[in-house]
């Protein structure tokens, strides 16, 4: 599963501590919502105008099996 967080070009918390907690809180998000386990990586990118959080989850379920169905909360 892949993520691409971001927020408006015009928010104006870019390049201030606000950005710092944004992507601190959208990481934290990722973290509770899929476990730290199942990120297989994370990392933001500042190569455009807007920054944004990218990551990488693996679909790991329960009983160790790839279930993208049940990460996502159903079929998509």
């Amino acid at each position: 599963i892949e993520y691409l967080i971001t927020a408006s070009p015009e928010w104006e918390g870019w390049g201030t501590s606000q950005e710092v907690e944004f992507f601190e809180r959208a990481s934290l998000w990722l973290i509770d919502k899929h476990g730290a386990e199942n990120i297989a990586g994370m990392s933001i990118h500042r190569d455009i105008s807007t920054p944004q959080l990218v990551a990488y989850v693996i679909p790991i379920d329960q009983k160790g099996k790839l279930n993208c169905k049940d990460f996502l909360g159903g079929r998509v």
